[in-house]
C-alpha cells in the first residue's frame, strides 16, 4: 500500500494493535475450547480464530487502503462474513452439535466488544 518499510517505529506503532488482537483472540478461542471435551474443542477455536485473523485482516486492509479505521458497522459486517464463511464449511454439516454455529456467534459478539473497547 505504499508504505515507507524503513520507519521502523510506524511499523512497530501499527503492528502492536495487530498482536494485541491476536492475542485476545487466542485467549477467546482458548477459553470456548474449555467447554468443549477432548479434540472436538478444535472445532471452535479454529473458527474463532478464523473469524477474528479474518475479520482483523479485513480492518488493516481498510486502514491501509483509506488511511483511517473501520467504523463498527464495518467491523461486525467483517465478523459476520467471516462467521458466514465458518458455517458454509463442510465440516460444519457431519457435526450436527450446533458448537460451530454458536461458537461464531460468540466470536462475532467477542469481536465486536473488542473492537469498540480499542476504538473507545
Amino acid at each position: 500500500h505504499g508504505r515507507d518499510l524503513g520507519d521502523q517505529f510506524g511499523i512497530i506503532r501499527e503492528m502492536v494493535p495487530v498482536v494485541g488482537a491476536g492475542l485476545a483472540w487466542r485467549t477467546v478461542a482458548r477459553e470456548a475450547a474449555s467447554f468443549v471435551p477432548f479434540a472436538a474443542g478444535t472445532i471452535p477455536k479454529v473458527a474463532i480464530a478464523y473469524v477474528g485473523t479474518h475479520s482483523v485482516g479485513r480492518a488493516a486492509d481498510f486502514y491501509y487502503r483509506f488511511g483511517r479505521k473501520p467504523d463498527r458497522d464495518q467491523m461486525k459486517e467483517y465478523y459476520k462474513q467471516a462467521a458466514n464463511r465458518v458455517r458454509s464449511l463442510p465440516f460444519r454439516a457431519s457435526t450436527n452439535d450446533g458448537i460451530t454455529s454458536k461458537t461464531t456467534d460468540v466470536a462475532a459478539a467477542q469481536g465486536s466488544e473488542s473492537e469498540s473497547a480499542s476504538t473507545g
